[in-house]
């Protein structure tokens, strides 16, 4: 079971494992010694964990290292880099099945890993197809599971790169479960959200809101993403 949940892409596998081991009644020196494997995992969330986890059986368990970084991480990281380098705004171009579109004009100065991470997912056609699992008119539309839900992600999680810029109407952030457990799944502000700055990556605002948000406030349910695609 371990090997399974060590390969799988969504957290939750991982905290239940986190949470029995806490439980169990095996040794204590057992349980450390099976959560310790954990440290050395290559995504951050799951570290985090079992780092947690150990702390309640051995409060001494020294911080874990973080391992070389994956092929993806650095390519989201030399990307990150680029974007930043550059100064300019990356605009991508979401189409509807509907016919319908709108434009995202992301951030690479304020949140380069987040963006980049994005960028890279759009260009590989992880969001084309996919349904829109949260529309809550007034509020924010949710989208970029791939189960079509709002749980799941790509198989690896970003860090939050938080900042003090206000959530105004037609903003766009990071969806999370916790902190520093981005991936896929992005948001987007049809009302004024204060309550959610420095709390979400924010990553940039969506164009001609004038046309946008009705759009967005209007979107049914489970709407298909046709393709997001890169425009510069």
């Amino acid at each position: 079971m371990e090997k399974r949940v060590w390969n799988e892409r969504e957290l939750d596998s991982a905290q239940a494992l986190f949470a029995l081991y806490e439980r169990s009644t095996l040794p204590s020196a057992e349980r450390v010694r099976r959560l310790s494997k954990w440290l050395l995992h290559p995504n951050w969330s799951r570290r985090y964990g079992a780092y947690q986890a150990l702390l309640k059986l051995d409060p001494q368990t020294p911080w874990p290292k973080a391992p070389p970084p994956t092929p993806r991480e650095k390519t989201i990281l030399d990307t990150a880099e680029r974007l930043a380098e550059s100064g300019k705004p990356l605009r991508l171009r979401l189409d509807l099945l509907s016919g319908a579109s709108l434009v995202l004009r992301l951030d690479g100065r304020l949140a380069p890993i987040n963006t980049a991470n994005l960028l890279l997912l759009a260009k590989e056609g992880f969001f084309d197809g996919r349904r829109i699992p949260r529309v809550v008119p007034d509020f924010v539309v949710q989208m970029g599971s791939p189960l079509d839900t709002m749980d799941g992600g790509p198989g690896y999680t970003v860090r939050c790169e938080n900042s003090l810029t206000w959530y105004a109407p037609g903003s766009i952030g990071m969806a999370l479960s916790g902190k520093d457990t981005g991936g896929s799944q992005f948001f987007i502000t049809t009302n004024a959200t204060p309550h959610l700055t420095g709390r979400y990556t924010w990553l940039g605002e969506v164009e001609d809101p004038e046309r946008a948000l009705p759009l967005l406030d209007n979107l049914s349910l489970h709407e298909r993403i046709l393709r997001v695609v890169p425009m510069d």
